[in-house]
């Protein structure tokens, strides 16, 4: 009963601190020159992708099963997954651990190098329940997380966008 109760209140802890990725703003955020409606759009497609990003130092298509397949995309400090399980070209996860790319939202830069003290302004809930060198923010209507990881100098040192549909 103990874990249960643990558990719950973890998972309420996770959920209040995370949905604070506002849709309006979460929208316009931006990953360098794509936008996360571009990213996350049913109209998007590859060409799209590599046109906003530049072309990658590597793909791989790994099939999943008989019918659907996942793409990777390598960049340097950044990988980027999709998927063919909802839509042609579905955004799975993006992860990066370098300088070169940064998310923009609501004015505030977040990227590899950042002292994480600079979330707190835009995500104080999340800031103030960060634990173990991650911070989680959540999409306030969507299954979409942005994970922040930082290091003993509260430096950021990767940050994950991806899609949690489990």
């Amino acid at each position: 009963m103990r874990h249960l109760i643990l558990a719950i209140l973890f998972c309420t802890t996770l959920n209040l601190a995370g949905q604070e990725l506002a849709e309006s703003k979460f929208s316009q955020m931006t990953l360098n020159s794509i936008t996360m409606d571009e990213l996350f759009s049913q109209h998007s497609d590859w060409n799209l992708f590599k046109t906003k990003m530049g072309n990658p130092i590597s793909e791989s298509v790994v099939p999943f099963d008989m019918v659907y397949e996942i793409q990777t995309f390598e960049y340097s400090g950044a990988v980027f997954t999709f998927s063919n399980f909802l839509r042609p070209f579905d955004f799975g996860k993006v992860v990066i651990t370098s300088q070169s790319y940064a998310f923009l939202y609501d004015g505030l830069e977040i990227k590899v190098g950042n002292h994480i003290n600079t979330v707190s302004q835009k995500f104080p809930n999340a800031y103030a329940t960060r634990t173990n060198g991650k911070i989680y923010m959540s999409h306030e209507f969507a299954d979409i997380v942005l994970r922040i990881y930082y290091d003993s100098g509260n430096v950021i040192t990767k940050i994950e966008l991806f899609q949690d549909l489990i």
